[in-house]
């Protein structure tokens, strides 16, 4: 099964309406998808969009702990 065949042909333009949605209504939201593969075995795609106020929710600020990304000094608000 290749998985980001499947995330590129059916999730991803799924997600990019949830995106837009989101967008309009400055609703935050976290989307993780996790797509190994042989050659990536740690392949993932992530979205997140902050909130009406333009910052990450701490929800969102602590899954992005656990899952192991940094969020850098300019995305912190």
């Amino acid at each position: 099964m290749d998985k980001m065949k499947i995330y590129t042909d059916q999730i991803s333009p799924l997600l990019h309406q949830i995106v837009e949605i989101c967008e309009k209504n400055k609703i935050a939201m976290l989307a993780n998808f996790c797509l190994p593969s042989e050659s990536s075995p740690a392949l993932a795609a992530l979205t997140s969009l902050p909130d009406e106020t333009g910052k990450i929710p701490n929800p969102h600020r602590r899954a992005f702990d656990a899952l192991g990304f940094e969020l850098s000094k300019k995305t912190i608000n």
